[in-house]
């Protein structure tokens, strides 16, 4: 059974008693058991989540398995908090919720557990990611197996893979859905902030307005340039609930970006846009980062952009921006390449990176493998390739066959130079040109012709 309202009641004013740390905790609890059973505190879910953050597994009237991310959430509450929420709706009685102590070294196990178990699979929601232009590209060293790197040649089902220190997770669509992207708005406790080319999904729409109405500060940029017809209802709608959504700065041809950050402590870059009709058909990316440079840059080019001021992005830890640096970082990653180059993209029509890829395969002996969805303007460009031993896939362009819409490089996978680049940069003339410069100039959160930023 679970908590009747009154109950329910009774537990919030007890809550309030509580740390901010410990609220947290009684909420991220909640939030699992509203997942698993549309209940906010079912009967049990102490000792059931305290379970499942020990050991994993499956909860809930249909028997979920409980996702990675939703047991990440809670276990960094309890390790802020330092204990554990006791409360079985049994009444409304101020301190009927309790917070118990938990040893340091307790929380310290669950913290490594949940570093090794993070490869579980996850249960997708609705659809897939997307970026826009503001396109940010992440490159950064991978350890371990090159999961990504079969994700690419088609090689491996794809799967959430993370960076050696935690920090980085990269998720493969279509099989992911919109999950990270449901699970980044649904867990902010505080501000969630969202820079769109795109965006044309109910799901994520009512997330957003779900976190309005529960006191999130919500804000949100959508592009206005090339897609505002496509972008209208979304705006519409959001601004009649409660989020404060504005159009992109008109100095750019577009804004390509598509990032969504969290509380100021972690952010989501995507390859594709926010678009549910496209999520079952299309290869895309996105990256979760934790990094708190790379916050801070995302966050304070966000600030700019929301009020309409200009500003040169921070580069964080490892990020590329257009218009100024996504074409540098672009051509870095590619010339860096000692032993393998996996490129998936949407456009090859960038003289400057065909002749680095060419440069690549020919000069250098770097196995280079690109992979794409067919389209006759990009036939010159891939013909050269070929004739140079790149190993050149190809979709068809046609109902039924995956749309490859991702923005991605690795280099030297399963080597110690590893590296990564994902984000919504488009391999189209890439000239780094300043606001207002021509159609080309895009603002992007991974690195294409105009406002983008790359993550490294």
């Amino acid at each position: 059974m679970c908590a009747d309202d009154r109950q329910w009641e009774g537990a919030l004013q007890a809550v309030q008693g509580l740390t901010v740390d410990q609220r947290e905790l009684f909420q991220a609890i909640s939030d699992l058991s509203e997942e698993c059973y549309c209940a906010d505190w079912v009967i049990g879910t102490k000792h059931n989540v305290w379970r499942l953050i020990h050991h994993g597994g499956s909860w809930g009237l249909w028997r979920f398995q409980v996702e990675a991310t939703q047991l990440d959430r809670v276990r960094r509450a309890m390790s802020r908090a330092q204990c554990w929420i006791v409360w079985d709706g049994a009444g409304p009685a101020p301190g009927s919720v309790g917070a118990v102590a938990c040893p340091a070294r307790r929380i310290g196990r669950l913290v490594s557990a949940r570093r090794r178990g993070r490869g579980r699979s996850r249960r997708g929601r609705v659809g897939a990611l997307s970026v826009g232009l503001v396109a940010l590209l992440a490159v950064f060293t991978l350890r371990g197996p090159p999961h990504l790197l079969q994700t690419l040649r088609g090689s491996a089902s794809p799967r959430m893979v993370q960076s050696a220190d935690g920090r980085l997770q990269v998720y493969a669509e279509p099989d992911s859905g919109a999950g990270p992207v449901l699970d980044v708005i649904t867990g902010a406790l505080r501000s969630v902030d969202m820079t769109m080319y795109e965006l044309r999904d109910t799901a994520v729409e009512q997330a957003l307005s779900a976190d309005a109405r529960r006191g999130v500060l919500v804000r949100v940029v959508l592009d206005q340039n090339l897609e505002r017809a496509r972008n209208q209802a979304a705006f519409d709608y959001l601004a009649r609930h409660r989020v404060h959504a504005v159009w992109a700065p008109a100095a750019y041809a577009a804004t390509h970006q598509k990032t969504v950050t969290a509380d100021r402590q972690v952010w989501l870059v995507l390859t594709g846009n926010l678009v549910a009709a496209d999520y079952a058909s299309t290869r895309d990316f996105a990256i979760l980062d934790r990094r708190p440079a790379d916050v801070a840059a995302i966050e304070a080019t966000f600030q700019a952009d929301y009020a309409g001021v200009e500003i040169t992005p921070p580069r964080g830890s490892a990020l590329v921006w257009s218009p100024t640096s996504s074409e540098s970082g672009l051509l870095a990653v590619i010339s860096g390449a000692r032993h393998a180059l996996v490129i998936e993209n949407e456009e090859m029509a960038d003289p400057q990176v065909t002749e680095a890829l060419l440069g690549a395969a020919a000069r250098r002996h770097v196995a280079v493998t690109v992979v794409m969805t067919a389209n006759p303007r990009w036939d010159t460009a891939l013909g050269q390739l070929r004739t140079a031993g790149v190993r050149v896939a190809v979709y068809p362009d046609s109902a039924g066959a995956l749309y490859i819409h991702a923005k991605a490089l690795v280099a030297d996978a399963g080597w110690s130079t590893a590296r990564m680049m994902v984000g919504s940069q488009l391999l189209g003339v890439l000239t780094d040109p300043q606001p207002g410069a021509g159609p080309d100039h895009h603002r992007s959160g991974a690195g294409e012709d105009g406002r983008e930023g790359d993550c490294r």
